[in-house]
C-alpha cells in the first residue's frame, strides 16, 4: 500500500469500526533508561513497512463504504510521571489515529503504552 493510497476496508474490517471499536493494546514495563531515539527509529521503520497504521478510517460519500485514508504519522508520545491509566487507547472513528504510542517515564520504571484498531491490525 502506498502511504499516500486509500483503500477499501475489508468487511471484517469494518467491523471494527465505531465506538466499541476494541482496540488491541499491550503495556510494557521497563526499568528506567529506554532510549527515546531507538524506540522512534523502531516505529519508524514499523511505520513504512506497514503504511496502514497511518491511516485514518473515513467514510467515502459516493460509494458509502468505509476506506483506510492516509493521514500524518503517529508521534510518539512522552510524557512524565505516574498515572492510573498506562496507555491511551484508540477508538477506530473516523479522523482518529489507528495507532497510539505514550512512552511514561516514571521515577523508578519507564512504561510503554502501545493501543491499535482491530480494523488495521486484522485486515
Amino acid at each position: 500500500m502506498r502511504s499516500d493510497a486509500v483503500i477499501p476496508l475489508s468487511i471484517l474490517d469494518a467491523a471494527f469500526v465505531g465506538a466499541a471499536s476494541c482496540p488491541i493494546e499491550f503495556v510494557f514495563i521497563y526499568q528506567k533508561g529506554l532510549q527515546r531515539a531507538a524506540l522512534q527509529r523502531g516505529l519508524d521503520q514499523v511505520l513504512c513497512d506497514f503504511p496502514a497504521l497511518t491511516c485514518a478510517v473515513e467514510l467515502e460519500d459516493a460509494s458509502q463504504r468505509w476506506v483506510f485514508a492516509p493521514r500524518a504519522r503517529p508521534p510518539l508520545i512522552e510524557e512524565r510521571g505516574a498515572d492510573d491509566a498506562p496507555l491511551a487507547s484508540v477508538v477506530t472513528l473516523p479522523g482518529e489515529p489507528l495507532l497510539r504510542i505514550v512512552l511514561r517515564r516514571e521515577a523508578e520504571r519507564d512504561t510503554l503504552g502501545v493501543s491499535m484498531s482491530h480494523a488495521v491490525a486484522d485486515g
